[in-house]
This record gives C-alpha cells, structure tokens and sequence, in this order.
C-alpha cells in the first residue's frame, strides 16, 4: 500500500444533535453549579447531548478507519498504532456553518447521523457534502444499518487498497449493557477471525474485569506471537513452538490501560450527591470516553468507580501544604501514602494487578493518581507507570475533546521549539531562570533537527503576536509565575505584569505546551486551571504542576527531558513517545532530589574523585542494574549512602536524610491530554507527509 495515501482511508462520523443557538457567549470560567445544567451532575454534562449518546456508542461499532477492513500483516498490528474514531458533534444550529466551513475538507464527511425531527432539514442543508453513507436518523440505527454501513465501507476501502489484499468478512453487531466493555477487542480480534470464540468467553464469565482482561493480554499475546515468527520468517511453526513463544508473550505482555475514576474536590460536591454513585447520563458518558480510548489504543478500559471524597480532601491538604514556606518532607511522604492506601482500597486487588500490566496509563478523572504511594512500593505512581490525564469536568467539553480524531504526532524529523520568558525584568528568580534557558537554548540549538526562538514577553499581547509569529512551532515553553486565587478556585499565569487564564478564543498554542510555572494545574479543590484551558486553543499535551516549584529544579527537568528527546532522535535510547522519556525523567530524577535535600550534599555532588563527580559516577557507574522499579528512592538513597561512605560523610549524610527526607517535586508534575501520541522515533511514520 502507498502509504502517502493513508488519508483516503480516515472516517468521519457526524452527529448532529439538537440544540438552540446560545444567547450568549460560552464562558469557560463561570459561577455557575452544574446541577443548573443537569439534575444530579456533578461533571457537568449538557442534556442536550444526552438523546445523541445512542449515535455515538453505534458509530463505535463502526471502522475506526478504512484499514479497519483490510487483512492486515500482524508485523503492523503488533506495533500498537492509535487507531481512534473519529466522531464529530455538531449542534443543529451550526450545522450550515459547518458545511461551509474548512472542517468538512479537513474532515470529509463519512456518515450523518440526526435526532429523528432534524433528519429532514440536516439532509437539505449538507446536500453539497459528498458522503460514502449518507444520512440515518437515530432510531433507523440497528445490526441492519451496522451490517450495510461495514459492507459499504469494506467495498470502497477494497478498491483503494493498491495491494488488492482479501477484505475481512467482518460480522460487527451492537453491543450493550456489560458487553460494550468488549468493544476494544473487536478490532484486533476481527483480524484473527476470532471475536466470536472471544466474545462468548466473556459471556460465560457474565463480562468481569477478569476474562475482558485476560482476553485482552491473549489476543495481544497472540498477535505478538506471530508477528515473531514473521519476523524469523518461520511461517509454519509446530504447535509446540507457537504456544512456547505465547507462553512467553503472555508472561511479558503489558498493554495500555485506560482508566475511568469519576468524583469531584469536596467543595464542589452537591450535598444531595451521594457519595459513591454517579449520575447514569453522565455515567453513560463516561464509560463512551473509556470504551473510545480503549478501542484507539487496542488496550483494556478498567472502569473504576467513583472515587471517595477522603481522597480528594487529603490531596487539597496536601496541595496547601506544599504552598507553605516550611515544608515538611516526612508530612508529604506520609500523605502521599495516605492517598496511596486510600486508592489501592477502591481499586481492589485485581484492579491494581491490571495497572501492574499497564504499557501506559490513561487516566480521565479529576485526580492525579500519580502522586500515590501504593502498599507495596515506595515510589509514586507516576515513577512506575507512564500516565497521562484528561479531566472529566466539565464532561461535555471531554466528551467533545475526545471524540475527533487527533491521532498521533510526529516529531521524529526535527521540530522547532518556542520559549515566552514572561518573568519581569526586576523578578528576583529572572537571572536564573535567564541561566537555565540559555542552557537549554544552547543544548537545543547543538542539534541541527532542532529549531528554537526565544523571546522576552512582556503582556499578553506580546504573546500573542509572538505566537502568530512561531505559528509552525511545536513545542511551546512558557516561564512565568503561575497564579493561584484560592477563593475563587482559579489557576492561571503571570504574563509579564498581566494575569492570564487562557480563556479567550483569540490564541492558538502549539501541540506540545510546557509551563515552567508554579501550581497551573492544581486539583485538590477542583480548580479551574491554564492547563485546561490551553486545550482549547490547540494544545493536545501539556506539561503542568500541582504545587508551587523551585526555578532550578524544573530547568533541570526540562533540560533533562530535551536531552532525552534530542537523543530518541538520534535513535539512541528506548523511548518511542514523549510519555515515556517524561516517565524517565521523573523516576531516574530521585538523585537529584535526594542531593538537593541541602548545600553541603549538593556541594558533594560536585566534588570529583578519581576524575569523576560524586553525581557522574552514580549516573555513569554505581547504579547501573540497581534501580528497581517502584524502588528508585530508596536504592538511590542507598547507593549513595555507600559513596558517601567511602568519601568519609557517611554519619553527615544519614543525619540529613533522616532529620530532612527527601521533597519529591518532580511526582507533582503531570501531563494533561495525550503526551503518549507524541511519537519520537519510528521508521515508518518517515514516509507520512507529516
């Protein structure tokens, strides 16, 4: 297949719902309580929406994309591409708009799906739109319209595959209740011609976690399997060899997880809310967002509940703690193991054995599940697993952000990086933070695939217009002071001398956006933030924090996460996404921390024996093969504890790691969105138009 084509073969779904034309401007920050959307919500779900979710669960049972239909080689499938539906809402009211407008051309409509009272007039006003499947109004939606809708699609899809490779003789049927959690296996089981045999598996075991999860590491294990003796070119391996290969896969196997925890901060908890049960349309809702990312990422949605208001009160004291002059180190360990027991109690035993198997975390809820300590382990979570976040309030906005294909970003080529120093000119941390850009600048600027500008914002103006002026840049780096108004719930930044919230419309940012910035993304009070603003302008990953954060440590890590990057682009290292270099900068980050515990380890650090810094020789040396995982702290503590010994400090280092501990700054960063489609290094994306 000519894979410059590849375009040919994306699907649209529209669906369009009834709605009245606001009269007045959408305001992102408001006042208002949700339960004045919706009776009940607490995510903050618009009923308007709610006679349309029967649309968007059908269209899940449609082709992701037209490779969707084709007999692929499993060499591909094994390589774990986001394959996401590509699901558009449209409100009635816009729909002329829409047709009119460059989205269609963008997005070329696939099918229209209408409320039954607007099928009529949707058809007249999209009469100029070329559609594959026409229009059907909601209640025409059956195993019937599923049946015609795949045959038509695999018919078309036939005539552009160049290779002329068998269509799949694919029998999709709708699925409901228990059975849609089986929905992100149907695509890689359609290709083994297996979903049947799969299906009534999970049947038999009434739809558990258990046998959706099992079925999940088999089918991927299977499809592994042979895509080895592909690769060893052994094409009829005995019955013996195969299942040995399995075996193996099986035993290694990880996978990516999406996880659906559902719960809102304490303050904005209704008092008529019960506790542990969400609203059912909003419940509906959110299991779309975890079947849709699921089945993108050919993994397993683990449905987690609804999450304890203990949680989030021990997270908002955690937050106000870190914001305090003094911070005690001992306090924020123990809180951190505090959430840690709090979240292993509601997931159970077997949903921590599935996160155990996680490739990768996807996480739509409003808590940063990343900063727990779980029994077991004396790490974070975000040490252990890759995570990223996509908020669940308000959950129309979620619903809207998720559903259109994004797919997967590429920068593997060389990508340009814009860096808005904001700080004013008399700040007392502008002279460091002028010597951590410049190192940065200088680092980024030693590879010829790079390119940076950097400029000194002193407004929001000027922002703007040095946006418009790096419109083609991927990655954006904004220094500044972030703002946090308690009271009002509002996270924001200081642009120069300016406040700003990124609720206008009049700005578009970058993919990939790192705020060098104190608490932008706070949660324990369930804050509206910057973080989630900027989606709405473009962003599709962003670099946040929970907590106010020292100059010189985040330059550090953002250094160190370029360094990574730059070198996944010289085809060194193992990390194939931008998740997983981040993943790596915050667990291998441990020593560093542990060395900023005081002046006189970090003047240590940098004294050199036998040529090398105390900091080189444990990077270069001394840990090599002793840095377990879930255990990066206390190893590093205990590496370091021999050197320091053998430099003769052994009683002055464990005074201070006793009486002091160890501030885990770098667990409270988290990325919004999806940093796990930013793809550093594949060869195959080199032939994409990207």
């Amino acid at each position: 297949m000519d894979i410059s084509k590849i375009n040919q073969f994306n699907l649209n779904y529209y669906v369009i719902f009834n709605a009245e034309k606001p009269s007045e401007e959408y305001l992102p920050i408001t006042d208002q309580p949700f339960t004045k959307f919706y009776e009940g919500a607490i995510h903050g779900f618009d009923p308007e929406l709610e006679n349309v979710l029967p649309a968007i669960e059908y269209c899940l049972h449609l082709p992701r994309n037209g490779l969707d239909t084709l007999d692929l080689p499993p060499i591909v499938i094994e390589k774990g591409y986001e394959v996401p539906h590509s699901i558009i809402l449209i409100p009635s009211y816009n729909l002329s708009e829409v047709v009119k407008s460059p989205m269609v051309v963008q997005y070329p409509p696939t099918l229209f799906i209408s409320e039954d009272n607007f099928i009529e007039s949707a058809r007249k006003l999209t009469a100029g739109c070329e559609t594959l499947l026409g229009h059907i109004k909601i209640t025409d939606l059956s195993n019937d319209s599923l049946s015609y809708h795949w045959e038509t699609i695999t018919k078309l899809m036939n005539k552009l595959d160049d290779n002329k490779k068998a269509p799949l003789n694919s029998k999709a049927k709708l699925l409901s209740g228990k059975a849609k959690s089986t929905i992100p296996l149907f695509y890689n089981a359609n290709q083994l011609v297996a979903f049947d045999n799969i299906f009534e598996s999970i049947k038999r075991n009434d739809f558990s976690k258990e046998s959706v999860f099992f079925q999940t590491i088999q089918l991927n294990s299977h499809i592994n399997a042979i895509a080895y003796f592909e690769k060893e070119e052994n094409y009829s391996p005995s019955e013996e060899e195969f299942l040995e290969v399995l075996y193996k896969q099986m035993s290694l196997a990880s996978i990516p997880i999406i996880i659906t925890l559902t719960g809102i901060a304490n303050r904005h908890r209704p008092r008529n809310i019960k506790d542990n049960k969400l609203e059912n349309t909003e419940k509906n809702v959110v299991d779309l967002l975890g079947i849709h990312r699921a089945t993108a990422r050919n993994g397993y949605w683990l449905d987690s509940g609804y999450l304890p208001k203990e949680i989030f009160i021990e997270l908002n004291q955690l937050e106000k703690h870190c914001q305090e002059i003094n911070i005690s180190n001992k306090y924020v360990w123990n809180s951190m193991k505090r959430i840690g027991r709090i979240l292993s109690s509601h997931l159970g035993e077997e949903g921590l054995k599935i996160l155990g198997r996680a490739s990768h975390i996807t996480a739509f809820t409003d808590f940063p599940i990343g900063i727990a300590v779980l029994p077991g382990y004396d790490d974070p979570l975000c040490c252990i697993k890759s995570i990223s976040y996509k908020s669940l309030t308000p959950l129309t906005r979620a619903l809207q952000m998720e559903l259109p294909r994004v797919g997967e970003i590429y920068i593997g080529k060389g990508f340009k990086v814009v860096i808005a120093e904001c700080l004013l000119p008399d700040d007392p941390i502008k002279n460091a933070s002028d010597n951590a850009w410049k190192m940065a600048v200088d680092m980024l600027n030693s590879n010829q695939n790079v390119e940076v500008s950097y400029s000194e914002i002193g407004n929001v103006l000027e922002l703007k217009k040095f946006l418009t002026e790096n419109f083609d840049a991927d990655i954006l780096i904004i220094s500044a002071h972030g703002y946090y108004d308690d009271k009002h719930n509002l996270s924001g930044l200081w642009i120069g001398s300016e406040i700003w919230f990124a609720a206008d419309n009049e700005i578009v940012v970058p993919p990939i956006v790192i705020l060098s910035a104190c608490h932008v993304a706070p949660r324990g009070a369930g804050a509206v933030t910057v973080t989630d603003l900027l989606h709405r302008n473009g962003a599709k990953a962003i670099l946040g924090t929970l907590i106010p954060v020292n100059v010189f440590r985040n330059a550090l890590l953002t250094i160190r996460l370029f360094v990574y990057i730059c070198e996944a682009l010289k085809e060194r290292g193992n990390f194939r996404t931008l998740s997983d270099a981040w993943k790596w900068v915050v667990s291998s980050n441990a020593v560093n921390e542990v060395l900023a515990s005081s002046k006189a380890l970090q003047k240590w650090a940098q004294s050199k024996e036998n040529g090398h810094s105390i900091l080189e020789d444990f990077s270069l040396e001394r840990s090599k093969g002793r840095l377990r995982t879930g255990f990066f702290y206390a190893d590093t503590i205990s590496i370091l504890g021999e050197m320091a010994k053998e430099s003769g400090i052994e009683n002055e280092f464990e005074s201070l790691i006793s009486s002091q501990g160890v501030f885990p700054e770098s667990s409270f960063y988290i990325w919004s969105g999806s940093p796990e489609s930013v793809i550093l290094t594949e060869p195959i994306f080199e032939g994409f138009n990207l």
